[in-house]
């Protein structure tokens, strides 16, 4: 009899493993969706410079200390922030991120994030314990004044002194990544099996934008760039998850862990840069 209840028991014990393993996958996946924001921290800093209004936004990694390298641009300086902000952490530095529209000088499209920016781009521009500022924004150059506008904050920020590291925008995908996530237990309700798009998709939607970047870098010599499409892309597609993990929590903004995992890719970047310069 405790043979038999004991081989019931084992066979129960392991038929529900499948089971468990799939809710913890679903709710992990669920939560990757939800944006992380260290709300304490983002009201110390706004009182730390004086922000006032709901258009002003920053995070500072140390609270207490002045920073020496900024993170400025939209939603998409946002995502990249805390895997940048572990990189710069393990560097000893502090990094401060500026959360504007935008990140253009003489940039305008009258809403109250933009009439914001000025005074964002004036704290990069002249604080002075600040040697490095990495700008990222879903801005694309398709028109003139785009282009105009980070040709002269590029010009601005050498002015200054300033190290400036361009960082590319992350491809939009063409599903929501929703689509992606089994619920626990139905494993058809995964309604895309892929999770990933043509790389043609994103390079065709771009052509312009492309075109008027290379042009731009082309007018600043030495200027440094990040960009994150090789670690999102093969030659053939885009993915939203990798080794189980979510990327994306919307079409175009990542997941805390998609953050982090970019964030890791520019810092070993960053460190294969400064050990050319050492070996020279």
């Amino acid at each position: 009899m405790l043979l038999l209840a004991a081989a019931g028991y084992y066979t129960e014990w392991r038929e529900g493993l499948p089971l468990r393993a799939s809710i913890i996958e679903s709710a992990a996946h669920t939560k990757a969706l939800i944006t992380v924001e260290d709300r304490a921290n983002a009201a110390a800093c706004k009182q730390r410079y004086g922000f006032e209004t709901l258009w002003e936004y920053c995070q500072l990694a140390k609270i207490d200390q002045a920073p020496t390298v900024i993170l400025i641009g939209d939603s998409h300086a946002y995502h990249l922030l805390a895997g940048l902000s572990k990189y710069y952490g393990e560097q000893g530095e502090n990094l401060l991120m500026l959360g504007t529209n935008i990140p253009f000088v003489g940039f305008a499209t009258g809403d109250k994030y933009q009439e914001a920016t000025p005074r964002m781009l004036e704290i990069a521009l002249k604080t002075e314990s600040v040697h490095t500022v990495v700008i990222s924004t879903i801005a694309k150059l398709n028109d003139d004044a785009m282009v105009d506008g980070l040709r002269l904050t590029l010009k601005r920020f050498r002015e200054a002194g300033k190290t400036v590291i361009l960082a590319f925008d992350i491809p939009r995908i063409d599903f929501d990544p929703r689509s992606c996530i089994k619920r626990a237990g139905i494993p058809s309700s995964q309604t895309r099996t892929s999770c990933e798009m043509p790389r043609a998709t994103y390079e065709s939607a771009n052509t312009v934008h492309f075109a008027n970047l290379k042009q731009v870098l082309s007018e600043f010599p030495g200027l440094q760039t990040f960009d994150p499409v090789p670690y999102l892309c093969s030659q053939s597609t885009c993915r939203a998850m990798q080794d189980g993990k979510l990327l994306y929590r919307d079409n175009n903004h990542l997941t805390y862990d998609g953050d982090l995992m970019i964030g890791a890719h520019f810092g070993a970047e960053q460190q294969a840069k400064r050990a050319q310069v050492t070996a020279k």
